[in-house]
């Protein structure tokens, strides 16, 4: 009887700990309208860096080197971050990818904006990732005001252009 209740006591106790735990995964995952979390991760070089900073717009862009529409996007992404240096900063997000791919994906592909690397996955959790590529688009205020499932595609960039130039509502 004894052992019963001990293990009965043991696996409430493990309830209550992932309740408590899948409630603060809960409570900081991005959301549109809502201040986004901040993702602090290492760049490529190993430096530990954090955004979105706030001043200036982040296109948060969570993407994997084996993923053909993540490729196709870049062109785009980085037309982006060109046309806009001053207003918008594009992070790549390499998610679950290792070291030398992403290295190898950024030199191939010429990447010029920010390259970090969320080899556990974490801000991918933050940030409700269902597949890849995912874009958040986060106001110089921190807030996430756009969300992109799939890859930015012309219609998805003239979005962005919209609230970079303010004729969003």
């Amino acid at each position: 009887m004894k052992r019963g209740l001990v293990w009965a006591a043991a696996l409430l106790l493990l309830f209550l700990v992932l309740a408590l735990l899948y409630g603060e995964d809960l409570a900081e995952k991005a959301q549109v309208g809502k201040a986004a979390p901040p993702v602090t991760l290492p760049s490529l070089e190993g430096a530990v860096q954090t955004y979105p900073q706030g001043g200036r717009w982040v296109l948060l862009n969570f993407f994997a080197s084996w993923c053909d529409p993540c490729r196709e996007e870049i062109p785009l992404l980085q037309s982006l971050q060109d046309e806009f240096p001053q207003t918008l900063l594009v992070v790549g997000i390499a998610w679950r990818d290792g070291q030398k791919e992403v290295a190898s994906f950024v030199e191939e592909l010429q990447v010029r904006y920010p390259v970090l690397r969320d080899g556990e996955g974490k801000a991918g959790r933050q940030y409700g990732l269902t597949g890849v590529p995912e874009s958040w688009l986060i106001d110089p205020e921190g807030v996430a005001v756009l969300h992109i499932r799939g890859p930015v595609t012309s219609q998805t960039e003239e979005e962005i252009r919209r609230f970079l130039k303010g004729d969003q509502p």
